[in-house]
């Protein structure tokens, strides 16, 4: 099964700006430009339906924080 879309890609690459950016100085104009090919997933993978297990040990916990300057309640996870 393949997800890979060249011209959609390459549309959003335009449209945000990624295919070609440019930097001007006052001495010389120099243009920049990313190859669409390092923006194209890979075609040789493949997805399978074979189980994982993942363990994730997280500790959840109450703290006092101010991301936005005013101090209040929080649940932490890890201390972050």
């Amino acid at each position: 099964m393949r997800f890979l879309r060249p011209a959609a890609l390459s549309a959003l690459a335009g449209f945000l700006g990624l295919a070609a950016a440019q930097t001007t100085t006052t001495a010389a104009t120099a243009t920049v430009t990313q190859g669409l090919s390092q923006l194209t997933l890979s075609s040789d993978f493949e997805i399978t339906d074979v189980p994982v297990t993942r363990t994730y040990d997280w500790t959840v916990a109450t703290a006092t924080g101010s991301p936005d300057g005013y101090y209040r309640p929080m649940l932490v996870v890890n201390g972050r």
